[in-house]
């Protein structure tokens, strides 16, 4: 498999850096301000119904680097993912390429999210009501077209 990245997977990989390490500066930033006690679990419309200590956002920043760690390390394994479509010689590139692309946009998507709710927990604010069905409505639609696309090869 070509392990080169195109131009919108290099893009979407160095968004999900800068995600990261906006969100750890942004933390470190306002790490004073942050209240002792913080939002650590949000309800289905957004709002706060678990609490702990400040301490938490650690948590969720190391959570977001792990899965962005994680999902990285498992992109570089394309034998191993479940692909939608039977591999040949023909059709191999092109379905890895487009596989390719739609981990790396889960892995912004998952990093986005991980950085909102880490922003919401800080700043003590609930989540936007429409957050938890927008991010699943974007999660599946990233998916779905991406088996779309490798279908269609």
């Amino acid at each position: 498999m070509n392990r080169q990245y195109n131009k919108v997977q290099l893009i979407m990989e160095i968004c999900c850096g800068a995600v990261i390490a906006g969100i750890i500066l942004y933390v470190g930033f306002k790490w004073t301000s942050i209240p002792k006690v913080i939002p650590i679990h949000f309800g289905i419309n957004g709002q706060p119904d678990g609490y702990g200590g400040k301490g938490n956002i650690l948590i969720l920043l190391f959570v977001c680097a792990g899965v962005y760690g994680l999902i990285s390390f498992c992109q570089r394994f394309p034998q191993t993912w479940n692909i939608p479509v039977k591999i040949t010689e023909q059709n191999r590139e092109k379905v890895y390429s487009i596989l390719k692309t739609v981990i790396i946009a889960l892995k912004l998507e998952v990093t986005l999210i991980l950085a909102y709710i880490t922003a919401c927990s800080a700043t003590f604010k609930p989540l936007k009501g429409w957050f938890v069905s927008a991010e699943l409505i974007i999660v599946f639609i990233t998916v779905f077209t991406g088996m779309y696309r490798c279908r269609k090869v």
